[in-house]
């Protein structure tokens, strides 16, 4: 299955920098170009929580959260677009999330609390 494209804005960097106060390879436009992304990355936690909200509105119902594992493949820039497909069963999905360029940028697993 699949869900519906989000657009990552810069709101969703902004919210992350508040909770984890990382902000030069976030924020910073000079020292993004000296990384080896070349720009600003999205955190890999605001990727996670978009995934699993995309995943939450295409099931139309909250899971209880129970374990969240993942692997960032590539990073997520403000103006990229994911999204999600995944594969349901009874207690858990796996699932990989996807750029506008189709490069899987993160996979996982989601396994429900009940």
């Amino acid at each position: 299955m699949k869900t519906e494209k989000i657009t990552v804005e810069e709101f969703h960097l902004l919210q992350a920098i508040i909770w984890e106060g990382d902000l030069r390879i976030h924020t910073s436009r000079e020292y993004g170009k000296k990384t080896p992304f070349k720009k600003n990355i999205i955190h890999g936690d605001t990727t996670a929580i978009l995934s699993i909200q995309l995943l939450r509105r295409k099931l139309k119902k909250k899971f209880p959260l129970h374990e969240f594992n993942c692997r960032f493949l590539v990073p997520t820039y403000v103006g990229d677009q994911i999204y999600v497909e995944f594969q349901q069963s009874q207690d858990f999905l796996t699932f990989t999330t996807w750029n506008q360029d189709g490069v899987c940028v993160m996979e996982g697993e989601y396994r429900y609390a009940f």
